[in-house]
């Protein structure tokens, strides 16, 4: 017995099934195989690939990881939520200070 792929007109994988016997067209599949069958991978040809119209749309963000990752660290420190006897970690510190440092040199804002 092999297992083989079921894909709709679109070559979508929508199923699997178990056969005897190969047809001509059909997608053996390791029998191993646990691709969801729910159309979210097509066949190329050669193998599945995700269905990249069910990927979310590639919005730009508001801002990049590191400003936001920066904007944090500032907020804590000079809220001063980090107590109970816990430290801002020094390495935070450090980092903030550099970038400090490499936005006064460009004129930019802290």
């Amino acid at each position: 017995m092999v297992k083989i792929a079921e894909l709709d007109e679109e070559k979508k994988l929508v199923g699997y099934k178990e056969a005897e016997t190969v047809g001509e067209g059909e997608v053996v599949v390791e029998s191993c195989c646990d691709l969801p069958a729910d159309g979210s991978f097509i066949w190329d040809g050669k193998k599945f690939i995700h269905n990249e119209n069910l990927l979310p749309k590639k919005d730009k963000a508001p801002c990049s990881a590191e400003t936001a990752l920066y904007k944090l660290m500032k907020a804590l420190l000079k809220a001063e939520v980090l107590h109970e006897g816990r430290n801002f970690p020094v390495e935070c510190e450090e980092w903030l200070g550099w970038v400090d440092r490499a936005r006064n040199k460009k004129g930019g804002k802290t």
